[in-house]
């Protein structure tokens, strides 16, 4: 991708307690580790560095700004700032289009909070320049069985086995996340240049799932967009691994804190050679504990 995301330094920002640093790779950025590691945290910094939503002074009335103080050091080194401002989709662990309906109009106006990233996703599924001849986006659409749609306030699903589009709320959630990507997709707001921020996109996806998705999002980057994942599944950041082709660019990271409390990340573009590595540690002690069960305690 050009125009990547090169790198970032952070200090004495949230749970980041001295200085941070992370270089990334053009393609796919896959963030793991324990709760409190930073993960979201991080996320959250390169989507404010792309929308200037770090500070209180810059969110709209109503909205509740992520608690940065803008005077703190943060350092994105790669890519002008002016080229980041809108480019960057945000797209949180929480569903939100399923009651989307009057969010962000009633958080304008300081009705409900919600904040500014929840807002974001929301606006940005709503654009209604639709191109649906997109490969990818009949590809997701071949998946889930129907074709997202929205009147420009709500989300609804056109079914393929169903005569009448149906709400999205009713729609299976994991569908729903696929739903979602489809229309980011089909309206431009994931395109080539793109920053696509992806907290726990496993969620709610059915193990079979898995494999289709991190294959949409390896063929994204081969699209140039750049892409940031934070995910607890060992098997979707294995699966980066297993279905990469030669030419993908994927970059793992493993995030811990010191005794000191200080945040480090180990890196590497095998997810195997990680450490330390939360996921397969704590699938390895489930398999042990399994095999002490089969020989009855008595291992």
């Amino acid at each position: 991708m050009t125009n990547a995301i090169t790198r970032v330094e952070i200090k004495d920002i949230l749970v980041f307690k001295g200085k941070f640093e992370a270089n990334f790779c053009p393609g796919v950025n896959v963030f793991i580790g324990g709760n409190g590691s930073g993960k979201t945290t991080l996320l959250k910094v390169l989507y404010g560095l792309g929308t200037k939503r770090l500070g209180s002074d810059t969110t709209a009335p109503g909205m509740t700004s992520y608690p940065v103080e803008v005077n703190k050091p943060v350092v994105v080194c790669g890519i002008d700032e002016s080229e980041r401002l809108a480019k960057t989709v945000y797209i949180p662990e929480k569903d939100l289009l399923s009651n989307a309906k009057g969010i962000p109009e009633t958080a304008e106006f300081g009705k409900a909070e919600f904040s500014s990233f929840e807002i974001d996703i929301i606006k940005k599924a709503r654009v209604l320049a639709a191109k649906p001849e997109q490969a990818l986006f009949r590809k997701i659409c071949k998946i889930i069985g129907g074709e997202p749609e929205t009147d420009g306030q709500s989300f609804f699903m056109k079914r393929n086995d169903i005569a009448e589009r149906i709400h999205f709320s009713f729609e299976a959630s994991g569908y729903r996340k696929f739903g979602m990507l489809a229309m980011l997709i089909r309206n431009e707001q994931i395109s080539e240049g793109t920053y696509l921020l992806w907290d726990e996109p496993e969620n709610s996806l059915n193990p079979e799932l898995v494999p289709v998705l991190v294959d949409i999002l390896l063929e994204l980057q081969r699209g140039g967009v750049q892409v940031f994942v934070a995910t607890h599944s060992k098997m979707l950041a294995n699966e980066f691994s297993i279905s990469r082709n030669n030419g993908d660019d994927v970059k793992f990271f493993s995030l811990y804190k010191t005794a000191g409390g200080i945040i480090n990340a180990d890196t590497d573009a095998r997810f195997d050679l990680l450490q330390p590595n939360k996921l397969t540690e704590a699938a390895v002690e489930q398999y042990e504990r399994e095999i002490e069960r089969g020989l009855g305690g008595n291992g």
